[in-house]
């Protein structure tokens, strides 16, 4: 709302509720819009100074940019300015857990090192606690996975140490499911299209009948949806994979629409080839091996990731992808599997022992407290930062432990126990309270970026109204304070019950 909206609506408010004011004194309580302006400039000031306090701890930095439309002032002749619309590479920045918006910076320079120096000078400004950071979160994008040159890796060199890798499964759960539809449903040809005759007919599957289809075994989990809050999108999704598994399409659902198809999203395509799904009373060999995939391992997986999502559940999501395909034909597999090794991240010995570590099978934790300290004898020299190098999958695994081969993979100790002694490994192996504690903030990390996600889209609409980052991120934090202290009641009794 603008300051001279929000004035009109406060002064008309003072105005009814002070009917008995005298008409001379009414002018005392006009508020106009520079008091509104001037109350909304220190609000934000106070917000950044109360969140970005020097000094502060951040346990994980998890991170997310985007290319915005980023409106700008240039200068012009006889010293006036202009106003002007530009490219900007906006990087968004929250603190794990709780995903506490920390703020945004732009970088200047193209590729991974122009982001990490942007976030490099986020954390010198601020005066962030350097030993503190121990993870960083980010999507599989290889700008910011790449081995030597990816963010991460410049974020490694940069603190002179090694970072636990926090890489968004939502993310990679996406890959297979792109993978496979642009190898049946052909490749794209605009943002909201794809070449392929499958491809073809999800822009408008909404338009067409539910018939009677063929139902698709799957053990989609049970959610309460009064507990766990689900977007539009993400609750037609679960009802329509719900729908499939039944053989049954209630009506209700049928009459709703998917979400925007864009290439993008690709949970409102999944929603789209399942609504296509169950229009066709003979459907193609195709259709149905990508709705059987979608209903098996896409929804499930995305489900699953949502309900456990701390960073210890990483390796275990990771192996489940890995159980769940094994019902494919060798063709598709050897589609999806290559994707799912390229996106190892989570079988990395650091994410494997840290998840071993905190087991509730006792042998699985003897196990990685004896490779942690096998870990610490070979130790490399101290200046070195090691490579992050994706393990070779073991596809067969009866269990996630098993999914890479330890005696011929590097082993390194994970970054969150490395200041234990050996006696407190051993007693957090032993499931020691009092040392679990000293950690727990860090096993609260997510396994996803999806707050990220949701800042990144309040950076780029911001960027659309105001000329400078200062304002951008005080009318950011000013609407973040805003929805927390007034929720959205959707009936009275809601607003009641508090």
């Amino acid at each position: 709302m603008s300051d001279a909206a929000a004035s009109h609506l406060a002064s008309a408010l003072f105005s009814d509720l002070d009917k008995a004011l005298k008409e001379e004194d009414r002018f005392n309580i006009v508020c106009d819009r520079n008091k509104i302006c001037r109350e909304r400039k220190k609000v934000r000031k106070t917000l950044i100074q109360e969140q970005l306090t020097p000094g502060m701890e951040v346990c994980g930095l998890y991170f997310d940019g985007r290319n915005d439309d980023t409106k700008v002032l240039r200068p012009g002749s006889v010293g006036k300015a202009h106003q002007s619309v530009k490219k900007e590479h906006h990087i968004s920045l929250i603190k794990e857990p709780d995903s506490v918006y920390q703020g945004h910076v732009t970088a200047t320079e193209k590729g991974a090192e122009g982001v990490a120096q942007a976030m490099q000078g986020f954390l010198n400004e601020h005066e962030v606690s350097k030993p503190t950071l121990r993870v960083i979160g980010a999507d599989g994008e290889n700008t910011n996975t790449g081995r030597l040159h990816g963010v991460i890796s410049c974020m490694e060199t940069y603190l002179e140490r090694e970072v636990h890798w926090a890489i968004c499964m939502l993310h990679s759960n996406e890959l297979p499911l792109r993978h496979l539809l642009e190898s049946i449903g052909g490749k794209t040809t605009c943002p909201t299209g794809f070449s392929g005759p499958i491809g073809k007919r999800i822009p408008d599957c909404e338009t067409r009948p539910v018939t009677e289809f063929e139902a698709i075994e799957t053990d989609l989990p049970d959610i309460n949806l009064e507990e766990v809050h689900l977007s539009r999108d993400q609750l037609y999704l679960y009802r329509m994979a719900k729908a499939v598994a039944s053989g049954e399409c209630p009506e209700d659902l049928a009459a709703l629409k998917p979400g925007q198809l864009h290439n993008a999203r690709w949970l409102t395509k999944a929603s789209r080839i399942l609504r296509e799904y169950v229009t066709q009373k003979k459907p193609s060999k195709d259709l149905i091996m990508l709705a059987t995939f979608i209903v098996r391992v896409y929804v499930p997986m995305w489900f699953h990731i949502r309900l456990n999502s701390k960073i210890t559940d990483g390796p275990k999501n990771l192996w489940l992808t890995t159980v769940r395909v094994r019902y494919m034909e060798k063709k598709y597999k050897n589609i999806v599997l290559p994707v799912i090794q390229n996106n190892a991240y989570w079988a990395h010995p650091e994410n494997l022992l840290l998840a071993m570590l905190l087991d509730s099978r006792q042998e699985v934790r003897d196990t990685a407290v004896t490779r942690i300290l096998a870990a610490r004898e070979n130790l490399p020299q101290p200046a070195a930062v090691r490579v992050f190098e994706k393990p070779v999958l073991n596809f067969d695994a009866n269990d996630y432990p098993d999914m890479i081969k330890w005696s011929k993979t590097d082993i390194y100790e994970p970054l969150i126990t490395k200041h234990l002694t050996t006696e407190q490994l051993v007693a957090l192996g032993k499931g020691d309270e009092e040392v679990l504690g000293s950690i727990g903030n860090y096993l609260r990390l997510p396994c996803h970026t999806q707050a990220v996600e949701r800042c990144v889209k309040e950076v780029t609409i911001e960027s659309s109204r105001v000329f400078t980052a200062q304002t951008r991120d005080g009318r950011i934090r000013a609407k973040i304070a805003e929805r927390q202290l007034n929720p959205n009641f959707k009936s009275k009794k809601q607003f009641q019950a508090l």
